[in-house]
């Protein structure tokens, strides 16, 4: 996937935003600039949201009713121009002047790949930052996996709901409502966690050649996917009834899992140095890059932060290997791969 134009109106900070991008490109300027602004803008075009997970309207620049992304994208060898309006009267998502129906038509089309200050939160946060990041990744990697997606959200809350009416009922509830839910969740649980445990591993197979090369540092890095479903049976989770009675939701299923990362056989997030966990993010995110069905668009963001210009250099060039590069920095390092052109803003 290429992107070879960006518009924004009344995007976030920017009044106006015209940008060509013939190949690799940095944007340089102090902070407070719109520097990822402009990367947002692009992750809008490639899978029509914000890579900060904020509601729609917080795009739309303040004063403004409406804000407009515009991208002329490359993917699967056949150009497109994605349009996207947020409005008071809501958003529409356009491919070549067709409205979608559902965002997941483009999600599963492009191949977008985002690193920003927050990726140390898959090695040192909570487990639904690693959940969200295995998913988007699984659905831009291969088609189907949204709509299991989907439907095991929904699922899910529909079996919590009984489960928690069953609580305030005082534990009266019938069982047999809850079965087919049951049987459901299980089922719809089990593709999800094969898939992502696929994920994991062909992850773990790249990254420790690539923390070697960002970090400097020889060191086993593993990784071990924790499944929110243990075994292949429903009948052990049957156990579980009581407990989920008594709590009003579900105590198993993918929404419980989780991702480990290890450093020299230690929890890195436990014991790992704050660097050591940055090269670890950037080096899941690089191997996600190598991954994609097809070479992504790789939105970098404060790429010198926290990195040395030897490290911050081996990320931007394993990225650029990948796929196409946008990154952002406060400053232009010396030994930065020459072919990422460089754009100065709000100076």
């Amino acid at each position: 996937m290429r992107v070879s134009s960006l518009l924004l109106r009344d995007f976030r900070v920017h009044r106006a935003v015209d940008l060509a991008l013939p190949g690799h490109l940095l944007l340089v300027g102090p902070n407070g600039v719109g520097k990822t602004s402009m990367l947002e803008g692009l992750h809008v075009v490639a899978v029509g949201r914000s890579f900060r997970r904020v509601p729609d309207e917080q795009l739309v620049r303040h004063g403004a009713s409406l804000m407009e992304a515009v991208g002329d994208v490359v993917w699967n060898a056949t150009p497109h121009r994605v349009e996207c309006r947020v409005a008071d009267t809501g958003k529409r998502v356009l491919v070549d002047g067709r409205a979608l129906t559902r965002l997941g038509e483009l999600v599963e089309s492009t191949a977008v790949v985002t690193t920003t200050s927050e990726d140390i939160l898959l090695v040192e946060g909570s487990p639904a930052h690693a959940r969200r990041w295995l998913d988007l990744f699984a659905c831009q990697k291969e088609r189907g996996l949204l709509s299991v997606l989907v439907r095991y959200a929904q699922v899910l809350r529909q079996r919590n709901s009984l489960l928690a009416r069953w609580r305030d009922d005082g534990g009266t509830g019938v069982r047999d409502d809850l079965e087919p839910w049951t049987a459901q969740l299980f089922d719809l649980g089990k593709e999800i966690e094969e898939r992502r445990t696929h994920l994991v591993r062909a992850v773990e197979s790249l990254v420790p050649e690539i923390y070697e090369k960002v970090s400097g540092c020889r060191t086993a890095v593993r990784l071990a996917y924790q499944p929110g479903i243990r075994g292949d049976s429903i009948e052990g989770l049957r156990g579980m009834l009581r407990r989920e009675v008594a709590r009003g939701h579900s105590l198993w299923g993918p929404h419980r899992a989780g991702l480990e990362v290890t450093l020299g056989g230690m929890p890195a997030k436990a014991f790992a140095s704050r660097g050591e966990k940055r090269s670890v993010a950037f080096a899941l995110k690089i191997a996600q890059a190598r991954l994609m069905r097809e070479p992504p668009l790789c939105l970098v963001d404060d790429l010198a932060l926290e990195l040395d210009a030897r490290r911050s250099g081996e990320v931007v060039r394993h990225f650029m290997e990948a796929g196409q590069v946008v990154a952002s920095s406060a400053r232009r390092e010396s030994g930065w791969p020459d072919a990422l052109a460089v754009m100065d803003i709000g100076r």
